[in-house]
Order: C-alpha cells, then structure tokens, then sequence
C-alpha cells in the first residue's frame, strides 16, 4: 500500500502466490542483470521485499521454471547461470520426427473442429504442405496457421455451403506463405512414403469428443 499511484491496499506478487509451488517465467533473456541479481538473491536466501518495503523481510519456498528462445549464455549473467541446476533444450519443430509433428498438427485441428462443431475433411495435398513446412515460430506458429486455415475454410463454408455437414481444409484455404515455401523439395520424398504409409484418402476429423483420438481416413 503506498508503493506507487493507485496502490490502495497490500497485494501479495507472484513469489508469495507461489509459495510451495513452481512459479514459471517465459522470456527470461529480457530480465536484465539488476533483476537476475535479485532473482538469485531470493533463490540463495528465500526471503524478499515487497514493492516499497525497506524492513519487512517475507519468505517463500518457490522453485522455478524458467523459458527462453536465446542461448542461456548470452544473456544470463554468470552469477545467474550457476544456479540453475538443470537446463532442457526443446528441439525446434522442424528437428521433431515427421510422426511427432504430424500428431501436433492433428491435434491443433481437433482443437478446431470441437470449437467450430464441424466435421473438418483435410486434403492429403494440404497436410503435405504442414508436414514439409518449416515453422519459425515452432508450435506456436503451427497452432496459428492452422486457426487461420480453420477460419478461412469455416468462411468459405458459411457462404459456399456446398456440404453443410463438413469444413473442407485444402490447398487454397492455407495462408500463403505456407503455400509459397511449399516449393522446397529437400524433404518430399520422405513426406510422400510417410503419406503412402499412413494415409490413403484424405484425413476426416470429426467434431466430438466421443470420437476416438485417432487418424481417420474417408471410407
């Protein structure tokens, strides 16, 4: 209370929500040194200030998780970096294995069809272009494009209305830089006996959350 204009009252931050818990910090490279010095203060000692106290010292047993798209290394103060005891290295989409990818983009379509109430039916030729595409946004791109093909079909849908039971995803409802990178042929001849093996129609995902989490082909 105080601390600031518009502070009326005491109000407990994130070390104090956090306390016997995990407190999770995306985008760590944009802390600067001044706050990785008080991080790993609190993460030594446990204790800290609130915002505009200068005696009171409060306690928290909070352990952290933190995220980052840099190399820990250019950012992270050495002080910093000695404190953290395990660091994971998430690989990019595109090092993923085809079949992981291929499940990511399976599911982010699923997540459209329950939001739409829609039956989706997505062309072999439009999975192929998911498939070889490089994200470099990595998962976060992929759920993106794949709304944004989801919307653009579900527009089509609503004024073609040709099927009225199903939104059909293909070529021309893809965003076009998709459609534009789809040119680069490094990888083609994996994607197509990945396709022959696993798909032999086009995929059907159905709106339901009775429907079984699988691939279903159109009989």
């Amino acid at each position: 209370k105080g601390a600031f204009t518009g502070a009326e009252k005491d109000t407990k931050g994130v070390l104090e929500e956090a306390d016997g818990g995990y407190l999770f910090l995306d985008e760590v490279h944009r802390l600067p040194p001044e706050g990785q010095e008080k991080l790993f203060l609190f993460m030594d000692s446990g204790v800290f200030r609130r915002l505009g106290e200068s005696k009171d010292v409060r306690k928290s047993n909070a352990r952290f998780i933190f995220a980052t798209t840099e190399k820990i290394e250019t950012f992270m103060i050495s002080t910093f970096l000695r404190r953290i005891p395990i660091v994971i290295k998430i690989p990019a989409l595109n090092k993923r294995p085809l079949g992981e990818k291929f499940n990511l983009i399976y599911s982010f379509f699923k997540e459209e069809a329950l939001s739409l109430n829609k039956d989706l039916i997505i062309s072999r030729q439009a999975l192929k272009v998911f498939a070889i595409s490089d994200f470099e946004g990595n998962v976060g791109q992929l759920k993106n494009d794949i709304k944004f093909t989801c919307a653009r079909a579900y527009n089509h849908f609503c004024n073609i209305k040709s099927d009225k039971y199903h939104i059909h995803i293909n070529i021309m409802t893809l965003p076009e830089h998709l459609v534009n990178a789809a040119v680069i042929e490094s990888d083609i001849d994996n994607i197509n006996r990945f396709y022959n093996n696993l798909l032999s129609k086009d995929l059907k995902i159905e709106s339901s959350y009775n429907a079984p989490f699988e691939i279903q082909a159109i009989i």
